[in-house]
């Protein structure tokens, strides 16, 4: 019991003592080149960038300033990320100015029995060109489809309406038939 009381009570004197012998040590003394064995250093010993070209030899220096032949192309790496979008450009040359004032207008041809042929020719309104047209062959009879086609269906050589053309495929067609032709105008723009 005397000895467990003795080690409580020491406890700290114990271990400062103990540090003071075993401790941390310093080394004061400083190593020439005189005193170090040669070949016992390795570049493990060495700390990285301490040694310059003048600590060399001269055949170390000449050997280190050679260059060695271009090695072979290496493998192509992978795509990196995408950058940042660019500043923004400057703005363009002003565009032709679009169409304007858009209108559908159709004429149709009279519903008459014909073994002939029928036009229907509609015209854009004042200061307005045909953009586009079409045609369609109407019967009187719904859901029947006269033996009539389309011979001509274009814009006029004015360019201001769509015309229309045509003929009974066969003679002896005896249902009444129309042509209805359509024209997309537009304001023109010249």
């Amino acid at each position: 019991m005397k000895l467990a009381h003795h080690i409580a009570r020491n406890t700290l004197a114990y271990a400062a003592l103990f540090v003071a012998l075993t401790g941390t040590s310093y080394a004061a003394v400083t190593l020439s080149g005189a005193q170090v064995k040669d070949g016992s250093l390795t570049g493990a010993d060495v700390r990285d960038g301490s040694l310059t070209q003048r600590d060399l030899q001269a055949n170390a220096r000449a050997a280190a300033g050679r260059r060695g032949p271009r090695g072979p192309r290496g493998l192509r790496g992978s795509r990196g990320l995408s950058g940042p979008n660019g500043p923004m450009g400057a703005a363009g040359v002003a565009g032709p100015p679009g169409l304007t004032g858009r209108e559908v207008v159709s004429f149709e041809s009279p519903s008459i029995v014909s073994t002939g042929g029928q036009t229907a020719t509609v015209g854009c309104p004042a200061g307005k060109i045909a953009i586009s047209g079409g045609a369609e062959i109407v019967s009187s009879v719904p859901g029947y489809a006269p033996k009539v086609f389309l011979t001509a269906n274009n814009v006029t050589d004015a360019g201001t309406g769509w015309t229309a053309e045509a003929y009974v495929e066969l003679s002896g067609e005896t249902t009444a038939w129309k042509i209805v032709a359509y024209a997309v105008c537009a304001s023109n723009q010249t």
